[in-house]
């Protein structure tokens, strides 16, 4: 392998850079055929489809740096997937079991995941906005829907009646009439 450096002022490019000293290699990967529950213990209710496990002694050190290589163990798992979605994110889970907790570790943690959720908090806001009124508009579809037909059922009044009386906007009558219509 041929590995190329590029300087320009203050700024150093390498090609094909190797990260890291030796292969990447996790303790354990369990992967479960199906979705199907394989262990009865409560601990394993935490469990995916991929699950990505360390083992840490109580000699070995477990800080932030060790947690972020087992995430890496995991996007690694992710990225080299021989097709995309063979490995999907959300269906991958990581473990770490150590006999002594380092509670200092866990607040470090705590405190930087807090600061790291309000930012992408407020990246998000949009996509977040977004889909908050995307949700109440279908729950307030849903309580239309079911609206128009008690007014039908218990005051016998038509669709077209009973959409008045909610006073649901003409431009949106038909659509309510759709989705009554589907749904009887």
């Amino acid at each position: 392998m041929r590995f190329t450096t590029y300087r320009y002022k203050g700024v150093t490019i390498q090609t094909e850079v190797e990260i890291g000293a030796d292969v990447p290699r996790s303790d354990y990967v369990i992967i479960r055929d199906d979705g199907t529950d394989i262990f009865e213990e409560s601990i394993f209710s935490i469990f995916r489809k991929f699950n990505i496990l360390e083992y840490k002694n109580p000699y070995d050190s477990l800080n932030e740096r060790t947690i972020h290589k087992i995430a890496g163990y995991a996007n690694l798992l992710i990225g080299t997937a021989e097709h995309e979605g063979d490995v999907p994110s959300d269906q991958v889970a990581m473990s770490i079991f150590r006999y002594m907790k380092n509670p200092d570790t866990f607040d470090e943690i705590r405190s930087k995941s807090k600061i790291m959720k309000d930012a992408l908090m407020e990246l998000m806001k949009e996509d977040i906005d977004e889909k908050v009124r995307d949700a109440v508009m279908e729950k307030e579809q849903e309580y239309n829907i079911s609206a128009i037909r008690n007014i039908m059922e218990t005051l016998g009044l038509t669709m077209d009646n009973a959409m008045n009386a909610l006073k649901i906007p003409p431009a949106q009558q038909a659509t309510y009439a759709n989705l009554v219509s589907k749904m009887s």
